[in-house]
Formats: C-alpha cells, sequence, structure tokens
C-alpha cells in the first residue's frame, strides 16, 4: 500500500473510521511514529511492542 492509502480497500476505510475515528493519514502517522524493530524488555517480539504502543496511542 502506499503511504498516501491510496489502495485502501472500501471496507478498510469504512473500519478504520468506524474503530477509530482516524484518518488515513491519521492512522499512517501513528503506524509510521510508533515502528521499532527492538524486542521488549522480557523478549517479546519487537512487533508487539510495536502493537503496544499502537494501542497506547489510541487509548484516549
Amino acid at each position: 500500500m502506499s503511504k498516501s492509502g491510496d489502495h485502501l480497500p472500501p471496507h478498510s476505510l469504512a473500519a478504520l473510521t468506524g474503530l477509530t475515528g482516524l484518518s488515513v493519514e491519521q492512522a499512517i502517522e501513528i503506524a509510521d511514529s510508533t515502528e521499532t524493530h527492538a524486542a521488549g524488555p522480557a523478549g517479546e517480539p519487537a512487533y508487539e511492542m510495536w502493537r503496544a504502543a499502537i494501542r497506547a496511542r489510541l487509548e484516549p
């Protein structure tokens, strides 16, 4: 997918806005700004650290 979200299927856009209230651009910014390649302190995989960072950004 391009960074602009040009190829985002309509059902994915509906899910994004319905579940988070975010625009595509906002979601891309969160995904990019929370990216990590380092494992967690207890050996958690890097993708789990990334998911946790995204959750933290989405919490009210």
